[in-house]
């Protein structure tokens, strides 16, 4: 086991000492503790050093974090030039718009709302742009009082897949026909005019929201194709029954394809809607007139 050993000394007149007060305190759990916490962080590098990642161990407490060398480069600089590195070095280089998205996320996960800390932010590059990054975290240890004490996180720029994104966007919303884009978590990226209008929908209500917050009646088959899409497949001509919120019935045909990152790697789903109503109800009606012609045709 692990003890603090502690003892308070008393002395004569002369100085010689005559009495000793001590006390042994059992360390052995906080040591435990910080070796699981030793193994974890080691683990977490061990499997970072192979990436091209920036690191971070952030004592939540003390405000004291521990950055490695790429995560200096990241943003332009040596890790040399960054120090004294504590958390204020964050604070300096991250846009100040996105700082309180930031706050808010850490908060929800010290309160265990989320598993992990994840955002995307923009920081300041020496050369004076701002680059993306996605920064991602998690809480590894806790304090007696059940505080958050140490968090270990990873930091990786993603300039280039948020200008694939944008792209994308400019080319969804001003796509003539019914089509929205969603990323590898089914949320709602962009989505063109005719799209909302064919739902009978508003940016506010889907923008950021996840396609089954938006559609929460949404089946396991139609989730079964998205799966199935982000594993590379397109799916064509699947047909919907709907009814819209003016209780009117609607019949759509959804094409869904992934769409891929300049290095060919699948981001997220594309849906094209077509509002076949038109055509159904004649096929319907076609399909009465036949039954009617032969009926008819028996008297």
């Amino acid at each position: 086991i692990w003890v603090q050993c502690k003892g308070l000394i008393w002395r004569d007149s002369k100085g010689k000492p005559r009495r000793m007060l001590g006390a042994h305190t059992d360390l052995t759990k906080l040591k435990n503790a910080e070796e699981s916490l030793r193994k974890q962080i080691d683990s977490f590098q061990h499997i970072i050093d192979g990436t091209d990642m920036g690191t971070w161990q952030w004592n939540i407490q003390t405000g004291e974090v521990i950055f490695n060398e790429r995560w200096a480069n990241i943003i332009g600089y040596t890790l040399e030039e960054l120090k004294p590195t504590i958390i204020d070095t964050w604070l300096k280089y991250a846009h100040p718009e996105d700082l309180k998205k930031s706050n808010e996320l850490l908060q929800d996960h010290f309160a265990g709302k989320t598993s992990v800390y994840e955002l995307e932010a923009r920081m300041k590059h020496r050369n004076g742009e701002y680059i993306w990054v996605l920064d991602k975290g998690k809480v590894v240890s806790w304090d007696a009082q059940g505080d958050p004490q140490w968090m270990i996180g990873s930091l990786q720029e993603i300039t280039e897949k948020k200008k694939d994104y944008e792209r994308n966007r400019l080319f969804i919303e001003q796509a003539p026909s019914a089509i929205a884009m969603f990323d590898a978590n089914m949320c709602c990226l962009a989505a063109s005019q005719k799209w909302y209008e064919v739902h009978e929908m508003d940016s506010k209500d889907v923008i950021g929201k996840s396609y089954y917050e938006v559609f929460p009646e949404t089946g396991k088959n139609i989730k079964d194709i998205h799966l199935q899409c982000l594993n590379g497949e397109v799916i064509r001509d699947h047909k919907e029954r709907i009814e819209t919120t003016g209780k009117d019935i609607k019949w759509l045909m959804y094409e869904y394809r992934p769409w891929y990152s300049d290095e060919q790697k699948i981001q997220g789903v594309v849906v094209h809607t077509a509002d076949i109503t038109k055509i159904v109800k004649q096929e319907e009606l076609y399909a009465l007139l036949e039954v009617t012609k032969d009926q008819n045709r028996r008297l």
